[in-house]
């Protein structure tokens, strides 16, 4: 009967180590997902660092353009009214007026009739 005892305490020790080892893989399973978990989440911030960072820059480009046009326009502006009416008081303030209205101030000096716009 002491062998039979020896047996079983030999079983129920076999069936608690497996256990505790199999216990051991789902933690070490666990934490490699963890990791693997861990390597995806790094991956996805230095994506949207390099998307912020294309963003800023399609930002600052954009508003470069529109200062461009801006400028573009004033150019314009500031030839057109000029050649239209010389004493062009708006366009040194660079308040910007249409050409219709410069030739209506043109007109109007030369005392014709104004055409309307």
């Amino acid at each position: 009967m002491h062998r039979r005892c020896s047996s079983k305490q030999s079983s129920a020790a076999a069936a608690a180590a497996k256990e505790a080892a199999t216990a051991a893989a789902k933690e070490a399973a666990t934490a490699k997902e963890a990791e693997v978990a861990a390597e995806e989440a790094a991956v996805a911030a230095e994506e949207a660092a390099v998307a912020a960072e294309g963003a800023a820059t399609a930002t600052q480009h954009l508003q470069q353009q529109q200062q461009q046009q801006q400028q573009q326009q004033q150019q314009q502006h500031g030839l057109l009214c000029w050649l239209s009416v010389p004493n062009c008081l708006l366009c040194l303030l660079r308040v910007p007026i249409s050409l219709a209205e410069a030739n209506r101030a043109t007109t109007s000096r030369l005392g014709a009739k104004t055409m309307p716009a």
